[in-house]
């Protein structure tokens, strides 16, 4: 489906965001539609707890319903009224593993000069299948859980070429001399700025720095981007989230 509906005037909240996820596979809350598997969003009414909702799903009945502005992944925890929270389940809820899946048949839709990668992402190394997020001073591979430094937003620059913005501070993410670091204030990317794409399998890639063009690797500290030539466990994989 090229396109979404919905009545004049509701475009308050997550419509647009909700719309666009039925159009990439995702369906409501399990409860609703539990013949869809993994691809509902996620919601939590028990009583005594506070309630809440992804994107996908509808309100709990009868109680006010929190409304979190992501699409369910069960990698991902955030904080809710005091209380921290998983935001879905690898049976019943996982709307980004769905967006992920159809994003190559969405971007192929119509033909484009478009890039490799566009949206907010996990970016994990398979050298330690750690996920990577923006620390201050650089880059690491090192987490387990997902906040806003382990997201990244990617932009596309070219058929094989984006840009990177940190979760921290959403700064653009530099190829400096001994290390990938997020700190960079400004309104367009530069060359330093600038990576390059070399696709590896589904949801993997290769990367390369604007510096230099060399290879990007987790060194076991940092993400710093000095290597000739690259190895299977250099990989890196990627998964849209909201």
């Amino acid at each position: 489906m090229a396109y979404s509906t919905t009545v004049n005037g509701c475009w308050n909240g997550y419509t647009h965001a909700h719309e666009t996820g039925h159009n990439q596979g995702c369906q409501h809350n399990y409860e609703t539609t539990p013949q869809s598997g993994f691809k509902n969003g996620w919601r939590k009414c028990q009583s005594g707890s506070p309630a809440f909702k992804t994107i996908m799903s509808y309100p709990c009945s009868g109680e006010h319903t929190n409304e979190i502005g992501v699409f369910s992944n069960p990698n991902i925890y955030m904080p809710v009224l005091g209380s921290t929270e998983r935001m879905g389940d690898p049976v019943t809820a996982h709307c980004a593993r769905a967006i992920s899946e159809s994003a190559a048949a969405v971007a192929s839709f119509r033909p484009s000069g478009g890039g490799p990668l566009s949206g907010v992402m996990l970016l994990r190394s398979f050298r330690r299948n750690r996920m990577c997020s923006d620390e201050n001073g650089r880059v690491v591979c090192n987490s387990t859980e997902i906040w806003i430094k382990e997201r990244f937003f990617m932009e596309t620059l070219g058929p094989n070429s984006i840009a990177v913005r940190g979760g921290r501070l959403g700064q653009y993410c530099s190829d400096d001399v001994d290390r990938v670091i997020c700190n960079r204030d400004q309104r367009r990317p530069g060359p330093w700025e600038t990576f390059t794409v070399v696709p590896a399998g589904a949801n993997r890639m290769f990367l390369r720095g604007g510096r230099a063009n060399k290879f990007c690797v987790d060194d076991g500290a940092k993400i710093v981007c000095n290597r000739d030539a690259v190895t299977a466990s250099d990989v890196f994989g990627f998964e849209y989230i909201a």
